[in-house]
């Protein structure tokens, strides 16, 4: 082989594998030239291939920027949505939390007042029902 044609197939298979997920640019590789040995540069189509491919990377590459602009503009959106609300949350969290201590404070104030409420209700019940028996009892002595 001499020396220009080997360059050739080196420099066309040197397009394929730019290609992002090589496949769809080895499918058009493979449309234009069946088999890459066999590519000369008298063969048919073979002038035409880098061009196909060349047209074709160009293509994913404008595809890829579109995505990649797209997938900003979605970051972007995201971080805004973020710094719009997540501040807000943290601080209503923050708000919620100190109202639960507080609450649970209350609670646990108003768990000792009830008991101690209790305990005295229970100690004047005993007082009545022991006043109520003495008087029962002087009650049963004065007749």
């Amino acid at each position: 082989m001499d020396a220009p044609h080997s360059r050739g197939r080196v420099f066309r298979a040197a397009l394929v594998a730019v290609v992002p997920g090589a496949l769809i640019g080895w499918t058009v590789y493979r449309r234009v030239v069946p088999a890459v040995g066999e590519l000369t540069d008298s063969a048919p189509g073979a002038d035409a291939a880098p061009d196909i491919l060349v047209a074709r990377i160009g293509e994913l590459e404008r595809a890829l920027a579109a995505r990649d602009r797209e997938i900003s503009r979605l970051e972007t959106g995201a971080v805004r949505a973020w710094d719009a609300t997540v501040p807000g949350l943290e601080a209503r969290i923050e708000a919620l939390q100190a109202e639960n201590v507080g609450l649970a404070d209350a609670l646990d104030h108003a768990r000792d007042e009830l008991e101690s409420q209790s305990n005295e209700v229970e100690h004047l019940r005993r007082a009545v029902t022991l006043r109520d028996r003495r008087r029962a009892d002087e009650g049963k002595e004065s007749r």
